[in-house]
């Protein structure tokens, strides 16, 4: 080893030597001779061979006095050390050299090249303090320099600006810079094509950060036109891409994120081919930090729809890529924490968020000062987890200094970004009471607003509306009237113009008028409190819940019409208040029927939807074109497609669907009431098509403090109340006693539970079996295993006195009740085992590295799933997919064929965005694949046209969601029922997986004789039960399984045990042996 490395040492000095020898004669042939080896070793990535050929170049150049030429190797050099992670020896070599050429070049042209290649080792190093320094002295020399060139003057300002921007994230200096960078370059477009592209875009950038959106986009776009008259195709490529990343983010924060997701993807998959292609260099180095700023915010996207398995996949890789591409100290590594942070907080894991986010935010201050839009950042991200913690004055301290930071680097008059701080602190001042300053800080968010923005805009009438809540807890009633008069003039206002519905509720117009209207209603009722005041109060209420209908039916978007009707789910709760006040006040059934209508609009809104959807397919009289025609407008509506021609607007496109959907209703009447009708059932429809002699609907609403239930039967119609304060935690008490096996702490909860949601209607029931409506949190419990009182010594569950059932909702219910349905037959089956060769097979045919799920290589093998799947298709005589067939293409292909689909496998449940939970199928050998990626999630399962009768779902947790109180529990479970199948047999728990297959082998041996579905799982579990130790027998094990929706037995299987085909067989057998017997006695 000594003895080579002191060969290596002597033949560099020998060369060196050679050189000087000739130092005053410059070689042309040994130049290019000794670059073309650079060349050759900087591609093939031999780093420190470079360095010393770098070196001896370097040294010829400055012996032949070829001073300009020295200009070629200021990047290469520091590049090249970088990469063999000798960051100091880098800046240092590079400086020197830069140095070198200021004092023997004339030619300052060449000295700003050099000056520019020391900027970039610097961003490459991590030191971003010395690059801003560095961009400084090119505008100084710049300056000075009478021959500067336009784009000379243009690169002088644009680094700057760049620095501003993404290194301080000082938007009012780095408009300024950006717009210095344009200005010499846009008098000669044609010539400064590249240039002038980087600069729009890069002002449609800042202006983006500064909440100036339609500017930003006004850029972006421009920009892009730009980009097509570039003449290299991969310079082309480079700065799309570039484009593409800033307008994702635009749309992003617009909520079009199916565009923003579109233009995302797109920026990596150029930049991933570039990064093929690029040799190694400055741009190549560009590419990969691009790279990975691509695929941060895709994890930052993915967390904001929810996806927080696929946020957390990418934030993973992105980590890996940092570690790959950048330097050890570089301060992008801190961006991990964030990520991280980020997805903690999703989850609610407020403690490590903080940490996590106190990291960055020390990271920030160290790296960029005080001063910084990053510091700003921190210190927000810092304040949302102690507001949701409850520390609200940590909140107030943290989010002052964001503030403070954000006069000193933006716009203190249109700022919008700091506007938003305002208000987020004005949140925190007013959960500590502390109205004045919260009054305050709207004001000042008020002011902001009104230099940027329309006085009639909705963020006005929002604000109007927060003052009024403010005046109103502050018993400030004239105020407060003053401040909701001016939000509903602006609601007016924009009624009376001719303004697009969709384009003012993108704008927000929406999230202040149900307050407005919510706010009028306290107002009325703190001012009289007697029956008068309460229907007034009920009046307006009622006119804010016709307008969120009007506008509801705009919502292509499942998810968006979630989050539209969740924001305005308090005025429901207080109509719904009023409606029992006025029913037990008067007596007046009127009421009784308006509580349940307005309960039926806040639940199940895209299953009511949905079917509807389904029945109108079965009208066949309505043209195919008038129905493609109405669907096109509706999607152009949402943006989810663009126009097909540029001339029509947003007004032009409702107009035309406005006639289309009058055309409809005149000539196709039954199609229209079926497709578009609000429908909802009332007491006296309950009663007459869906209850029978014995049977009993029991519908709850929950409130932060009380249970309301309306119980309905053919002898009884009652609207109850009970005070239940510790209801949500004794539910959670529940299921954690349950799943634990705490015998005495389940005891406990179920007592109470019994005794306080269940007794007091008991006396009402008429019959034994029971269809149950849960609300939010109740839909975690199984109400089978509450325990009645008794003296026996084995506990007394409710299910050995009751067939209980759920249903989603009684107007879903009657809907699917009247839906026509398709003949199906059979069971269909699927259990992908996750055996370790199904494993190895996903790994040996994984393409890119940057989609391995780790998860999936963690699930727990289940192989009595896949004998449960066997067996359910032999009882049925159906079909089974396990192992590696269990995928998602082959449940998409095959399940509308079947009556019954049965799932054994994993679940993911998503509780920040239910549709995106999903059932965990085989992997497909091409694993690229987004459509058949091994996971069914809910909203592929909304768009499955399924003719199945009932989906048993024995996967873990099928039946667990997000509480949303718009939908009752979101769920893979209610995937199925959006899908169009009326039953479902679902888990609310990790559910053991032996012993669930028992009870479903019992189940489905009895559905197959003709037990009506409910009382076939009873018997299942009863005789479980039964058959079963003490420690067996707790709840655990047998009251996880429910069924929700249709109980009817199934109808003409095909399976062996069918009482039709046992009929059959009778028959046959009955013929067969009296033919034998007329034989035998023909014989005799």
């Amino acid at each position: 080893m000594k003895i080579t490395a002191l060969k290596r040492i002597l033949l560099f000095t020998f060369s060196v030597m050679m050189i000087s020898s000739n130092a005053q004669e410059f070689d042309e042939s040994l130049f290019f001779s000794q670059k073309d080896k650079i060349d050759s070793l900087l591609a093939s990535e031999k780093y420190t061979e470079a360095i010393k050929a770098i070196e001896i170049q370097i040294i010829y150049l400055k012996y032949t006095a070829r001073y300009d030429s020295l200009k070629l190797y200021t990047y290469d050099l520091g590049h090249a050390y970088l990469s063999v992670k000798k960051v100091n020896q880098a800046m240092r070599r590079t400086e020197l050299l830069v140095d070198f050429i200021e004092e023997k070049v004339a030619n300052k042209s060449v000295l700003l090249d050099a000056i520019s290649d020391l900027s970039w080792i610097y961003i490459e190093a991590g030191e971003d303090s010395l690059c801003f320094e560095n961009d400084k002295r090119y505008l100084s020399v710049c300056e000075v320099y009478p021959n500067a060139s336009a784009l000379e003057k243009s690169t002088a300002h644009y680094s700057l600006g760049f620095d501003y921007q993404m290194l301080y994230g000082n938007a009012k200096k780095a408009i300024y810079h950006f717009e210095m960078a344009l200005n010499p370059v846009e008098k000669d477009s044609l010539n400064y094509t590249k240039r002038m592209m980087e600069c729009l875009n890069a002002l449609g950038a800042v202006f983006f950060r500064n909440g100036e959106y339609a500017k930003s986009q006004t850029y972006l776009y421009r920009g892009l036109a730009f980009s097509e008259f570039l003449p290299d195709t991969v310079d082309r490529f480079r700065h799309q891409a570039n484009i593409y990343g800033n307008l994702s983010l635009g749309f992003q924060d617009e909520g079009n994120l199916v565009k923003s997701k579109d233009f995302l993807n797109h920026a990596i998959e150029i930049r991933k081919q570039l990064l093929e292609t690029e040799p190694p260099g400055y741009q190549k180095s560009q590419q990969e930090r691009l790279l990975i700023s691509n695929y941060h915010n895709l994890a930052a996207l993915y967390l904001s729809i929810g996806d927080i398995s696929k946020s957390e996949q990418i934030s993973k890789y992105v980590q890996k890529l940092r570690q790959k591409y950048l330097v050890a100290d570089h301060p992008d590594h801190k961006k991990s924490l964030e990520a991280f942070g980020s997805i903690q907080f999703a989850l609610g894991e407020y403690d490590q968020a903080l940490a996590n986010f106190e990291k960055y935010l020390a990271g920030d201050i160290a790296d960029y000062g005080m001063n910084s839009y990053y510091t700003a950042i921190g210190y927000e991200r810092v304040s949302k987890v102690l507001f949701n913690q409850g520390d609200y004055l940590g909140a107030v301290k943290n989010y002052t200094q964001s503030i403070n930071i954000g006069k000193k680097i933006t716009d203190e008059f249109s700022g919008q970004e700091l506007a938003k701080g305002y208000l987020m602190r004005a949140q925190a001042y007013e959960a500590l009471q502390d109205y004045e300053s919260a009054e305050s800080d709207i004001r000042q968010a008020r002011k902001i607003y009104l230099n940027t923005l329309p006085g009639n805009s909705p963020i006005i009438g929002k604000l109007f509306t927060q003052l009024a809540n403010l005046k109103c807890e502050r018993n400030q009633l004239d105020s407060a009237q003053y401040y909701v008069d001016m939000a509903l003039a602006i609601f007016l206002e924009k009624q009376s113009e001719q303004v697009s519905l969709y384009q003012t509720r993108l704008s927000q117009f929406t999230s202040f008028i149900s307050e407005a209207y919510l706010t009028k209603a306290k107002i009325i009722l703190n001012q009289n409190s007697d029956i008068e005041s309460e229907k007034e109060a009920l009046e307006f209420l009622e006119t804010a819940i016709i307008y969120l209908q009007k506008t509801s039916g705009l919502y292509t978007d499942e998810a968006d019409l979630l989050t539209f009707y969740n924001e305005h789910q308090r005025i429901f709760e207080k109509t719904q208040e009023i409606t029992y006040s006025l029913y037990h006040q008067t007596g007046d059934e009127i009421y009784l029927n308006k509580f349940l209508a307005f309960e039926e609009e806040s639940k199940s809104l895209l299953l009511r939807r949905q079917l509807g959807k389904f029945t109108s397919l079965r009208v066949t009289s309505v043209p195919d074109s008038i129905i493609t025609r109405e669907r096109i407008l509706q999607r152009e509506m949402s943006g989810a497609i663009e126009p097909n021609d540029d001339s029509r607007d947003i007004i032009n496109i409702e107009a035309e669907y406005d006639q289309i959907i009058d055309l409809i209703q005149k000539k196709y009447p039954d199609y229209y009431n079926l497709r578009f009708s609000t429908f909802i059932v009332n007491a006296d429809d309950i009663k007459r098509e869906l209850i029978k002699p014995g049977q009993n609907i029991i519908q709850y609403m929950m409130t932060d403090t009380s249970v309301f239930a309306i119980v309905l039967n053919e002898k009884n119609t009652q609207l109850l109340k009970f005070d239940a304060p510790d209801l949500r935690k004794e539910l959670q008490n529940l299921n954690t006693a349950i799943t634990s096996l705490n015998q005495n702490d389940f005891y406990k909860s179920s007592a109470y539970l019994y005794t306080t949601i269940f007794e007091p209607i008991e006396k009402y029931l008429d019959g034994s079996e029971l269809f149950i409506i849960p609300d939010q949190d109740l839909f975690n419990i199984n109400f089978e295993a509450l325990i009645k009182p008794s003296e026996r010594k084995e506990p007394h569950y409710l299910i050995y006195d009751y067939t209980i059932s759920y249903l989603i909702s009684s107007t879903t219910a009657y809907q699917y009740k009247n839906l026509k349905r398709s003949q199906s037959n059979g069971l269909l089956a699927f259990a992908p085992g996750f055996s370790d060769d199904l494993k190895s097979d996903y790994v040996n045919h994984l393409k890119d590295s940057s989609l391995f799920d780790i998860n999936y290589m963690k699930r727990i093998q289940q192989p009595f799933a896949v004998e449960a799947a066997s067996d359910a298709a032999g009882i049925f005589s159906g079909r089974s997919f396990v192992s590696n067939q269990a995928t998602e293409h082959n449940f998409k292909s095959q399940a509308e064929k079947y009556k019954i689909i049965h799932f054994g496998t994993h679940t993911e449940i998503n509780n920040i965005s239910p549709l995106l939970s999903r059932l965990v199928l085989s992997k497909a050998s091409d694993t690229d694949s987004e459509e058949d990626d091994g996971y069914l999630h809910v909203y592929e399962i909304y768009n499955t046209p399924l003719r199945a009768e009932l989906a048993v779902l024995t996967a873990c947790e099928t039946g667990i969601g997000k509480t949303s109180a718009s939908e009752g529990m979101l769920s893979l479970a209610h995937g199925f029922a959006y899908a169009g199948c009326p039953s479902i047999v679902m888990s609310l728990w990790q559910i053991d997986e032996k012993t669930s297959a028992a009870i479903s082998h019992e189940f489905y041996k009895k559905l197959a004789s003709g037990v009506p579905k409910n009382q076939a799982l009873r018997q299942a579990k009863i005789s479980f039960i039964k058959s079963n130790s003490s420690e067996l027998s707790a709840p655990y094990y047998w009251s996880g399984m429910v069924l929700l929706g249709d109980v009817s037995p199934i109808t003409n299987s095909s399976g062996s045990n069918n009482p039709m085909w046992l009929f059959a067989l009778v028959i046959l057998a009955v013929l067969l042996i009296t033919s034998l017997f007329v034989v035998k006695q023909y014989k005799l």
